[in-house]
C-alpha cells in the first residue's frame, strides 16, 4: 500500500481495503489524510508496518488490521493516532509488544488484542490508557499478568482474558478496577482463585 495509491482519496472519510492481498503499508501512505476517520485494513497479508505510518491520521477515531500477519510492534507504530477510539490487532501473529507501543493511544477506549502470542502483561503495556473501556486479550497463550497490569485503567468494564495459560492471578490485580462489569477468565489453567 504506497501513497499514490491513497492521494487518489485524500478527502475520503472512510478508508476500507479490506480482503486486498496487502502485505506491507510503505513509510509514506497515509501522507495526505487529514480526513480520513475509519481505516479498515483487516483480512490482508500485512505484515509490516513502517514506523511512523499513521503519523498524519490525527482525525482517524477507528482503526482495524485484525487477521492480518503482524509479528512485532514498537513505540512509533501508533504515532499521529491520538483521536484512536478503537483499535483491533486480533488474529495476527503478534508476539512482542513492547512497554511503550500505546503510548501515542491516550484517548482509546477499545483494544482488541485476542488470538495472537502475547505471553506476559507488563506494568506498564497499558498504563498510557487511562481511558481504556473494553479490553479483549483471549486466546493468545497469556501466562502472567503483572500486579499492576490494570493499576491506571480505571475506566475499564469489559475485560476478557479467557482462552490463555493463566494459572494464577497476583493479589490486587483487579483491585483498581472499579468500574468493572463483565470479567471472563474461562478456560484458563487455574488450580484455584484467591
Amino acid at each position: 500500500l504506497t501513497r499514490d495509491i491513497i492521494n487518489n482519496f485524500e478527502n475520503a472519510r472512510n478508508f476500507l481495503l479490506n480482503n486486498a492481498s496487502i502485505e506491507r503499508i510503505t513509510f509514506d501512505a497515509f501522507q495526505r489524510c487529514n480526513n480520513i476517520q475509519v481505516i479498515q485494513l483487516r483480512d490482508n497479508r500485512i505484515w509490516q508496518l513502517f514506523n511512523g505510518v499513521f503519523r498524519n491520521c490525527r482525525n482517524v477515531n477507528f482503526l482495524t488490521l485484525e487477521s492480518n500477519e503482524l509479528r512485532a510492534l514498537n513505540r512509533e507504530t501508533f504515532n499521529g493516532l491520538s483521536a484512536l477510539d478503537i483499535l483491533s490487532l486480533s488474529d495476527n501473529s503478534i508476539y512482542n509488544l513492547p512497554n511503550d507501543v500505546f503510548e501515542h493511544l491516550t484517548n482509546l477506549r477499545q483494544l482488541q488484542l485476542q488470538n495472537n502470542y502475547i505471553q506476559t502483561l507488563t506494568a506498564t503495556l497499558l498504563s498510557p490508557l487511562s481511558n481504556l473501556e473494553f479490553f479483549v486479550c483471549s486466546n493468545c497463550e497469556l501466562g502472567e499478568i503483572h500486579h499492576n497490569a490494570f493499576s491506571t485503567n480505571l475506566r475499564l468494564t469489559n475485560l476478557d482474558l479467557s482462552n490463555n495459560f493463566l494459572s494464577s492471578l497476583a493479589n490486587g490485580v483487579f483491585a483498581n478496577l472499579t468500574s468493572l462489569r463483565f470479567l471472563t477468565l474461562g478456560s484458563n489453567r487455574f488450580l484455584r482463585l484467591g
